[in-house]
């Protein structure tokens, strides 16, 4: 057998070679029971040969056909199996008998047959393996095909279905976006409607209370010019008001244009109200002062009267004075004061208080025990009297209250010693009368020299006044015996006077026996009387600003009515009369308007020429400076507040 056989049988026995070969075998065995006489194979064979194969093949192939038949087949490819594969094919080779040969023979067909058959068999596996793994392949490949055209018609509908959903929510969202448009715009709709009606309503609000406004508005404006027609002179003294009410009555019309128009605002409300109120101020303001101007004709009436009724006195005065001077020439004696008139009947009453006080005094000013007291009682007095000043509220308050404290027996502290003017009985009344000398003095002294000085003074003076009387009684005293210009009575010289007391009874001061001259004279005069003037047009302070002012604006009426009906004197006269005019005259022609004009142009078309026939030649500088001002006044100029008067709330 060749190596192709052996490979062949080797590769068909893992096939299932084996039971072929037996199959192959036992059709041999079956067709040699027919040989006969040696022969072994063929239709003619013999039993007993077969018999003898049969046994010698049970004995090679080691078991009985029968078992090789029923033996399934054993894939194997050990060596054992190959060595007994090879010790048979060398058997067979090897020279043997006839039965040998004839076995040979029957096996070299039976290789023939098995090789052929193993050989168709194993193409037929081989083609069927084939044709198998080419079916499964074309299956596997039609089902993966079919496979992938599933899929991919999964994919398309998916991809189809995932596109409707998409088409289908973006459709929805379109609806939900169209519909919350819808909504928005519903609701727009709806705001702006409610934004207009609300807007027609406060339109109509608007339009009303400028009607209301407009009406009122109206009768305030018909009421000024029913006031103008009827009182020229308040066109006079309010002109700057007059194109305030044109302004405000152009503005107006343009309001109503608006309102015409619909476009009103509440800021168009709000101005149409602001200009209601200030034509209502003005109209108040035009009536106050056409009542103001009737009042004024009323006293303008009565200062005529008194006018006419001072010419008249004025008269009766001159020729009494020829008359007294004639009988003083025949008699050769004097009177004490030139003319008589109420005031001077004051001043004597004045003067017998004051009399009677130094009176109850003089033991007590004498007594020598009591000169530290005395001096005591002074120093509580100077030290807040010098300190007065403008400096704030508080500085003020201070003063008024340590000089009130010790007034009132309080005891105070002055230089860390504790005072009180009650140590004495009669220390209170000291101190009254001491502190009305200290007064005038600060006139004579600082008012003269710092003229801005007399209105705190004048503030915590009349706050004292007002607390306690006496004090202004002792003060006026003082006033009049240092300056009998402020009464005003001009003293005639007594027949048994010497010059010094003529003079001191005047006002003149004498030092070493020398008399002052006239220069420092008039400076003393001038701050008596400004400090006399800051009293009357300095206000109360707040706590008593209830109470009467104990020195009102009348007080300075009366003295320029009596002064000017005096002969002026020469300086004196100009002088007293300036300062009077500078201090109280803002406040008398804001206050007696027409009378004070009035009485100003008596002043500078009767009085004046009598100053300027008495002045001395050299000496024209107090009737110069009263010319001036008062020609100021003709030429249209207003009188300005005095320098340094405290604001009505200054404390």
């Amino acid at each position: 057998m060749s190596n192709f056989a052996v490979d062949m049988s080797d590769e068909m026995d893992k096939t299932g070679f084996n039971r072929i070969r037996t199959r192959a075998l036992w059709k041999a065995v079956q067709c040699g029971a027919s040989l006969t006489g040696g022969v072994t194979i063929g239709p003619n064979a013999s039993q007993k040969g077969w018999g003898a194969i049969s046994s010698s093949l049970e004995t090679r192939l080691g078991g009985s056909i029968e078992d090789l038949e029923l033996t399934p087949i054993i894939k194997t490819n050990s060596a054992k199996t190959k060595r007994e594969m090879k010790a048979m094919r060398l058997n067979v080779d090897e020279p043997i008998d006839e039965e040998n040969l004839c076995r040979r023979r029957i096996l070299a067909e039976l290789n023939k047959l098995s090789l052929k058959e193993a050989q168709d068999a194993k193409y037929r596996h081989l083609k069927e393996m084939e044709g198998h793994d080419r079916k499964a392949a074309e299956e596997v490949a039609k089902w993966n095909a079919q496979q992938q055209a599933e899929g991919l018609a999964r994919q398309q509908a998916k991809m189809m279905e995932m596109a409707k959903q998409q088409e289908e929510l973006l459709r929805r969202q379109q609806e939900l976006v169209a519909a919350q448009a819808n909504r928005e715009e519903t609701r727009k709709q709806q705001l702006e409607a409610e934004k207009q009606a609300r807007e027609r309503t406060k339109q109509s609000e608007f339009f009303n209370r400028v009607y209301e406004t407009h009406r009122h508005f109206s009768n305030q404006y018909r009421e000024i010019l029913e006031i103008f027609k009827a009182e020229e002179e308040v066109k006079n003294t309010i002109p700057d008001e007059l194109d305030v009410i044109k302004s405000c009555q152009e503005k107006f019309n343009s309001l109503i244009a608006k309102c015409k128009r619909d476009e009103i605002t509440s800021e168009d409300v709000v101005c149409a109200e602001n200009l209601l109120k200030t034509v209502t101020a003005l109209n108040a303001k035009a009536k106050k002062e056409v009542e103001r101007l009737e009042e004024m004709r009323i006293r303008e009436r009565e200062a005529q009267k008194r006018i006419k009724q001072l010419e008249e006195d004025n008269k009766k005065k001159l020729e009494e004075e020829k008359k007294l001077q004639e009988q003083r020439r025949l008699r050769g004696g004097s009177n004490d004061v030139i003319g008589n008139c109420q005031r001077f009947q004051e001043y004597k009453s004045l003067q017998k208080n004051l009399e009677k006080t130094e009176e109850s005094l003089a033991q007590f000013s004498k007594d020598e025990t009591l000169k530290k007291f005395r001096s005591d009682c002074q120093k509580a007095i100077n030290v807040p009297v010098n300190a007065i000043s403008a400096q704030n509220a508080a500085h003020l308050s201070d003063k008024y209250r340590k000089l009130s404290n010790f007034l009132q027996k309080q005891t105070v502290v002055v230089s860390e010693k504790r005072i009180s003017a009650a140590t004495h009985p009669l220390g209170p009344l000291f101190s009254l009368n001491y502190l009305a000398i200290k007064t005038v003095k600060q006139g004579e002294q600082c008012v003269s020299s710092n003229p801005e000085a007399a209105y705190p003074i004048a503030a915590v003076v009349l706050a004292l006044w007002t607390e306690m009387p006496e004090y202004g009684k002792l003060l006026l005293s003082h006033f009049y015996k240092s300056s009998p210009y402020l009464i005003p009575f001009y003293w005639e010289r007594k027949s048994d006077e010497t010059d010094e007391e003529y003079y001191k009874r005047l006002g003149f001061l004498y030092s070493g026996g020398e008399k002052e001259d006239m220069d420092k004279f008039l400076k003393r005069q001038s701050g008596i009387m400004r400090l006399y003037c800051a009293l009357i047009v300095t206000p109360q302070n707040r706590a008593n600003k209830s109470k009467p002012h104990p020195l009102p604006l009348s007080e300075a009426w009366k003295w320029l009515t009596a002064f000017i009906s005096l002969p002026p004197k020469a300086d004196i006269s100009a002088t007293m009369l300036l300062e009077m005019l500078e201090v109280t005259g803002h406040l008398m022609m804001s206050t007696y308007r027409a009378q004070f004009r009035k009485l100003l142009h008596l002043i500078c078309i009767s009085y004046l020429p009598l100053v300027e026939k008495v002045t001395l030649p050299g000496r024209g500088g107090p009737v110069t400076r009263l010319r001036g001002f008062l020609e100021g006044l003709i030429s249209g100029k207003s009188i300005p507040p005095p320098k340094g008067l405290l604001s009505p709330n200054f404390w």
